[in-house]
């Protein structure tokens, strides 16, 4: 199956005409996130996602029709939205984006390949050039600027994103010495990640995995840490996160910040096998570097072993050897005393009697 070339997708998306404006474009998560970036690049608008999936973490179908993953980020009524796809042959999912999108002005629907309002290809299945090289497709599509502005802001994030060093987290570091920061958190999870990488399912793209890691804790910046157990905060939490990814990523170029942030929705989603894997060893770190510290936030907050358990279940179902490494660390726990008694809620925080 051959790769249609970059250069062609990009003048098709220049040559389009729209027959009316639209307010927002809308791309379905993942596969519309790339086309709907340049779509934007080319002819403006606002740019928000929409996650519909139909199959389940190997990619097999698991529902009757497309099901929304995540809740919508902004309120469509009102708007005029074109819906973004890479391809679409039967129309179930972009028919489904539709409904979910119902209060909208007028919806129309573009796709790289297949059937909608907008076609750029009726033909045979072709890979899309940014399945092969995403890098190489962010560089292109932001080419026709000047270099110093991308550059300016590209330092400006940089410099920006330094402040995950300030946020400390509940757990400590490995010797008990002191709690750790955000920044050292991201760079362990990264290790974390390309250490353990032989026990991930097969077949699972490490390179993309070490993005979700490094990219996924920066909202941090400006949302906090939220304390795992704290279930109070996880009230609010996804609202905090995702306006600080909006700011965060926005400081970017746009395709850029389109592609970040596209990454950082796919870790939370975990509808992935790289978003499963970077979620396991998100949930591992801090519970071997407890074992290791004496377990000071287990103690405090009444954290038991089958509360452990129940949070930890995607650890398992990334990695069964890693499941089984993590039973042994939360036994081990157990006869050390490192873990709380009565299992109660007081404040919005899990708390305990501890032993």
């Amino acid at each position: 199956m051959d790769t249609k070339p970059l250069a062609e997708v990009q003048q098709k998306i220049k040559e389009l005409r729209f027959e009316k404006p639209f307010d927002l474009i809308v791309a379905v998560a993942r596969g519309g996130v790339i086309p709907a970036v340049m779509i934007q690049a080319h002819h403006g608008g606002d740019l928000e996602w929409i996650w519909l999936n139909f199959r389940d973490d190997d990619q097999k179908p698991n529902r009757e029709r497309p099901e929304l993953t995540k809740p919508l980020a902004f309120d469509p009524a009102g708007k005029s939205i074109l819906v973004v796809d890479d391809r679409s042959r039967t129309g179930s999912t972009l028919n489904r984006a539709k409904e979910y999108l119902a209060g909208a002005r007028y919806i129309q629907t573009l796709v790289v390949n297949g059937q909608a309002d907008y076609v750029l290809f009726d033909e045979d299945c072709f890979y899309f050039p940014w399945r092969m090289d995403l890098p190489s497709v962010t560089e292109n599509m932001i080419a026709k600027e000047p270099d110093h502005s991308f550059l300016d802001a590209r330092l400006a994030f940089l410099v920006e994103i330094d402040k995950l060093k300030l946020v400390i987290r509940r757990n400590e570091l490995a010797d008990g010495s002191r709690r750790e920061n955000t920044a050292e958190h991201s760079w362990h999870l990264v290790m974390f990640a390309l250490t353990l990488v032989d026990h991930a399912a097969p077949g699972v793209d490490l390179g993309r995995v070490l993005k979700l890691c490094a990219l996924h804790d920066l909202v941090e910046i400006d949302a906090g840490d939220t304390f795992f157990w704290d279930t109070k905060g996880y009230e609010d939490k996804e609202a905090r996160e995702r306006a600080a990814a909006k700011r965060l990523f926005g400081m970017l170029p746009a395709p850029q910040a389109a592609e970040f942030e596209a990454l950082w929705e796919e870790f939370e989603a975990v509808q992935t096998p790289e978003a499963l894997y970077a979620n396991a060893v998100d949930r591992l770190a801090p519970v071997l570097l407890n074992s290791h510290s004496g377990g000071r936030s287990w103690r405090e907050n009444g954290i038991t072993a089958d509360m452990i358990r129940d949070k930890m279940q995607v650890i398992a179902k990334a990695s069964p050897a890693l499941g089984r490494a993590l039973e042994t660390m939360i036994e081990t726990a157990q006869k050390q005393g490192l873990l709380g008694g009565n299992r109660q809620v007081s404040q919005g925080v899990v708390q305990g009697t501890t032993p």
